[in-house]
This record gives C-alpha cells, structure tokens and sequence, in this order.
C-alpha cells in the first residue's frame, strides 16, 4: 500500500509544458495548521508521485535568514518583507487553505493562490483577521514558491449597498479558486464579506494581483459580486458548451452540506441559480462532501470530474478525497451522482447529448411521444448532427397523473425523460362546484356541462382540458 495523498482543498489539472497532471493541497498530517502546500504528479488520473512540498511552511523567524532553503528564496527582501513572510505563512499561527495554481504563458511562471487567514499585526490573536488571498510565484510547478504577499481584494460597490451589504468585511478573501479562460485572461473566484457573498475578480497579466486597483474596479468590467446573503463558499469552476458553471457549498464549518449550481454566459455578468446538482443524495450533504475543484480531462467533449473533501473534523489528515463524474443531461442540467468503483473510460458516457428537435414539457399520452429525435453528438474532435431513432420504456401509466418516461436514443445509446399525463379518451369529470338543487343546464361547443344536485358534470375533449 502506498503512501497516504495530503492534498486536502486542492486541485487536479494537465499541464501540458510537463505532460502530466498535477495535484496540488494542503498537507494536513499537522492538523489544522498548515504543514505546507503538496504537489503530486500522475500521467493517468490513478498513481501519483509526491513532487515535495512546493511551499514550506517556516518554524521560526530565524529559519529565513539562516536556513539555506528560505535564505535563498528571499535574499533579496529585507527585514520588513520577511517579517511579512513569516507572519503569513508560519507552521504555528498562518491559516493556509485551498491552493490553486496556474501557469502564465505570457511569464513562464507558475502562480499559486491561496485563502491565507491567521493573525495581523493588529490583532496578532486571531485565526481569521486577515482574511485575505495570498500569492506565489515559481519558475517550476515544483517550486520552490516564494511569496509575494496577501492581499484584500474587491468591494461592494455603492450600487449595491442598499441590499445585503457588509462593510466591517469588505474585501475579505476567504475559499477560493483561479480561472483561465479561453483568451488567456484569470480570474481569481472567493467567498467574501464573512462568507455572505461570492465574488470573481479579474487578474492582472502578470496573475499575481487584480488586474484594476479596488479604489478604481468597475462591476461587470474588473469584478462580479454575486449571490448576497446566500452563505456560499468552496466555489469550483469550469466552461461547457459556451457556459459558465460554478459548484458552490453552504457554510457550516467541516460538516457536509447540501451543494447548489449557478450558470452564466459571461463570466462577470449575471449568474443563474440551478439549485441542487445531486441526484439521489437523500442526506442532501452532497454525498458528505465540500466541493474543492473540477477536473477538466476534455472540456470539449463534455468529460469532467468533480473533486470533493471529505472532512474529518476531528482528524483533519485522515480527511479523504471524492471524486465522481459530472453528467449532463438533454437540456444541459448538470448533474452529480453516487458512483462507486467507477473508472475513466465511463465518462464517454456521461458528457450531453444536446438535443436539436424540441421536447414538449408535458406530453398527454405515450402516442404523442417522437419516434425520432435530430441530436447534436461529440465525436472525432467535433460536434456533429445526427438523426436517432428513440425506444420508450413506458411504465403502467395512472389516469391524470404525470409519469416521467425513459426513452433510449439508440444512435448513441444514451436515455433522456420527458413527463407524460396519461388522459384516457372520453373520461369523465366531476367537480363540486357548489350549485343548488335544479340549476340550469348549459351546453358548450365541445361537450356539455350539467349542473345536478351541486355536482356539475363535465364530459369534454381533449383540446378543452388543456385549455386549447
């Protein structure tokens, strides 16, 4: 049996300059406090190689000036600077949380972001005074990182401050997570104001800071505020299909909670509210997990994994790592489910099917159903169309009741639902609407209503009880 994996809050990306994927986390065989950021290698997603401890945690002040490893990493920083580096990144009192790391192109080199919290200067007792993003910078993805600072980031903006609004936590930077998009612009994604609020802010060219001053950032241009009040944190990002997606988690310390999803169009415009992506997670603490990541293993296929912690409050090393497919289904909602023991080559079956022909929301009886569905499909590199003949599976339908049905498109073999009332021709209705003994009797166009003893009796077509 191998060696435990320390890599807690982490995230799992391919970098192509090395040709591996890359597993970077928090070590946590210390517990709470950090013992460092890890690095891990793999060329399959399943055997890793411990690539060292990318950044070191310091033990004492001393250490900076006498140990050959810091010393050198910051030679060129005089006494104040690494009275900062110390106080931010210390084994004894630094809270060092989820490490994200993106190359720069532009720089060659690899930038790490991190939630770095722990005391200040002004309140040199507290765990959580800073609340801030720290960053890093290094030549190689195994480092050795050195520090550059942490930082508060953006505010609400005046606009906003009539609704939910918290001024004493302006521009706190807790949970967090980076994003590159597809012009080669970052953006760094955080929990902020106490957790109440969510924002994605856009990074400089260099990635090491906000692209725009907080004093001179424009909403909707340099920064996004998102979700107020709602108590989101752990964001994990990535883009399908031209969308944004975002997994976030509910605030409650190390105990699980019940995940939700928002989707965009643009990544600083306004975000949509999916609600809860788990499907058969009866506990709805999404299968006791934190979100932490998702691994893009091909974006453009629609093949991605989600990453989530399994906390252990009371023994935070022995905290275990979830990984489970994200699925997709015919109208693109994102789904997340309970798989054990399943293996990569499964995701060619998880990624959407994007429906051309349009699906009614309700269909009134099985004959209704399409016999044939045109289906856009992934292969070879590209999307391409397709016409697919589809096998319903229909179950035992109940009169009136609406029934989700299974059909099979067989061109693909992958199953989409639609919901089916059954309506039986000429049913009968009744309906007490309250009329006195010998009301009068009315005719309609396509059926008759008759008023009896306070029961009316209504026997009509089916374009009528539909409201055609």
């Amino acid at each position: 049996m191998g060696v435990t994996i320390q890599a807690h809050g982490g995230q799992v990306q391919w970098l192509e300059k090395e040709g591996k994927w890359y597993w970077y986390g928090e070590d946590k065989t210390k517990g709470y406090r950090s013992n460092g950021i890890s690095a891990y290698s793999s060329k399959d997603l399943y055997n890793w190689t411990f690539e060292g401890y990318v950044m070191r945690t310091i033990s004492n002040r001393e250490q900076l000036d006498s140990d050959p490893y810091f010393s050198e990493l910051y030679k060129d920083y005089n006494k104040k600077e690494k009275d900062n580096v110390y106080l931010c990144f210390n084994d004894s009192n630094a809270v060092i949380e989820r490490p994200k790391m993106i190359y720069n192109k532009k720089t060659g080199k690899y930038v790490l972001w991190f939630h770095a919290d722990g005391p200040t200067v002004e309140s040199p007792n507290s765990n959580y005074a800073a609340a801030a993003a720290g960053v890093a910078i290094s030549d190689s993805p195994n480092g050795p990182f050195k520090f550059l600072g942490r930082y508060r980031l953006n505010v609400c903006p005046a606009a906003d401050k009539k609704g939910e609004w918290y001024e004493s936590s302006a521009g706190f930077a807790r949970d967090m997570n980076l994003w590159i998009d597809d012009d080669g612009t970052a953006y760094i994604i955080y929990s902020s104001e106490e957790n109440r609020t969510m924002f994605i802010s856009k990074l400089n060219d260099e990635y090491t800071y906000l692209a725009t001053d907080v004093d001179k950032a424009v909403k909707g241009k340099d920064f996004v505020r998102l979700f107020p009040g709602a108590q989101r944190e752990a964001p994990a990002l990535f883009k399908y299909n031209k969308k944004y997606y975002m997994i976030t988690s509910s605030a409650t310390g190390w105990d699980p909670n019940q995940a939700k999803y928002w989707v965009a169009d643009d990544i600083l415009g306004e975000w949509t509210d999916m609600g809860d992506p788990c499907i058969g997670d009866t506990d709805k603490k999404t299968f006791y997990t934190q979100s932490t990541n998702v691994i893009n293993v091909d974006k453009e296929s629609g093949k991605f994994i989600y990453m989530g912690d399994r906390w252990k409050s009371n023994n935070l090393g022995d905290s275990r790592y979830i990984w489970l497919p994200l699925e997709f289904d015919s109208k693109g909602k994102l789904l997340i489910k309970p798989y054990t023991n399943w293996k990569l080559e499964e995701l060619n079956n998880k990624y959407s099917v994007q429906l051309n022909s349009e699906l009614k929301d309700i269909y009134t009886g099985v004959e209704e159903l399409p016999k044939t569905l045109n289906i856009k499909v992934y292969e070879d590199g590209k999307w391409i169309n397709k016409d697919t003949t589809v096998k319903w599976n229909i179950p035992e339908l109940t009169p009136m009741a609406k029934t989700t049905v299974t059909g099979v498109l067989e061109v693909v073999d992958r199953q989409i639902n639609v919901n089916v009332i059954n309506i039986p021709k000429n049913l009968q209705y009744y309906v007490d609407c309250g009329a006195k003994k010998d009301s009068t009797t009315y005719d309609l166009a396509n059926g008759k209503v008759q008023l009896k003893n306070g029961i009316r009796h209504i026997q009509m077509a089916l374009g009528d009880i539909l409201g055609k």
